[in-house]
């Protein structure tokens, strides 16, 4: 078996054809392709289906395809993510209920007004953080958020309650 024998005819040798595709498809050459024209056409060549992007090499465009732009930016890893939850998030959170607590006492005068917005903004950012972590499959930052604002404040009162009891214990000697 030869070689021409066993490549396919809709393979091409990378030389030119005396006949563009329009002209291949066109059986009868009136100029227009029918229905039947266009699906035996398609009946001698491999259809192609599915998303082309993963053919291409991670990281590069994909270039020529309406709707795809560049590759999406790398995440950082799991470790990142809790370690962002647990000091970022809270200290972002902190800010941001500062902030907005200051603008509503000076606009007011109101520094019953101020708290509340600061525990309302500090509790609503908390809540929504760790349900967009765990919707989003960032379930290392939601994680992370919690540690942060449930565990950690557990841990210093219990041992405020321990160092109390060796004070109490002690007769209040150290």
């Amino acid at each position: 078996m030869s070689e021409e024998e066993s490549v396919p005819d809709w393979v091409t040798s990378g030389q030119p054809d005396e006949q563009d595709e329009f002209s291949k498809l066109d059986a009868d050459g009136d100029g227009v392709i029918t229905r039947e024209e266009y699906e035996a056409g398609m009946s001698n060549g491999p259809m192609l289906t599915g998303d082309v992007s993963t053919s291409q090499e991670q990281g590069s465009p994909v270039s020529g395809i309406e709707g795809h732009g560049p590759p999406p930016a790398k995440r950082i890893n799991k470790h990142g993510e809790f370690v962002l939850g647990l000091v970022g998030a809270p200290i972002a959170l902190t800010i941001m209920a500062a902030l907005l607590g200051g603008l509503v006492e000076g606009a007011t005068g109101d520094y019953g007004a101020g708290g509340f917005v600061r525990v309302g903004t500090f509790g609503i950012g908390a809540i929504g953080g760790a349900v967009w972590g765990f919707t989003t499959g960032h379930q290392s930052f939601a994680w992370g958020l919690l540690t942060g604002l449930v565990l950690i404040p557990v841990l210093l009162v219990a041992l405020l309650f321990g160092f109390c009891l060796v004070m109490i214990s002690g007769g209040g000697k150290l």
